[in-house]
């Protein structure tokens, strides 16, 4: 985050499996960025998912935009390859933005409308 309040969040996917994912041309990708009060801050899709080798890390999507301090949750995920839930806050130390304390669960199924409270885990 920079002193404007301006931050890059870049979204991955994780090759877990033993063998090299080839790529999915059909992928319904998508992400949302809420803040505290659940308001959609922003918000994106992505409909192809590329090669990934087995154990390897790739970071398709990047969003770029300001945030002010207080608790966002982004989620990102596919239909029939799970979801990822971060919930972090956005806070202020001499007078410039840091992410702070954040959490990560994952889950094996993606029901964006059955997402948990701050009780879940993953």
């Amino acid at each position: 985050m920079d002193a404007d309040g301006r931050v890059a969040l870049r979204f991955g996917a994780h090759n877990v499996g033993p063998a090299d994912f080839p790529g999915d041309e059909d992928f319904v990708g998508k992400w949302e960025l809420t803040n505290e009060a659940g308001d959609l801050r922003a918000s994106g899709t992505l409909t192809i998912m590329g090669f990934v080798e087995a154990g390897e890390t790739t970071f398709p999507v990047k969003w770029e935009g300001e945030l002010v301090p207080g608790a966002y949750t982004l989620t990102w995920g596919a239909p029939g390859y799970g979801l990822t839930m971060v919930r972090f806050t956005a806070v202020e130390h001499n007078g410039r933005l840091s992410i702070g304390e954040q959490t990560t669960h994952t889950f094996d199924d993606y029901e964006p409308e059955a997402l948990p409270d701050d009780q879940s885990s993953g």
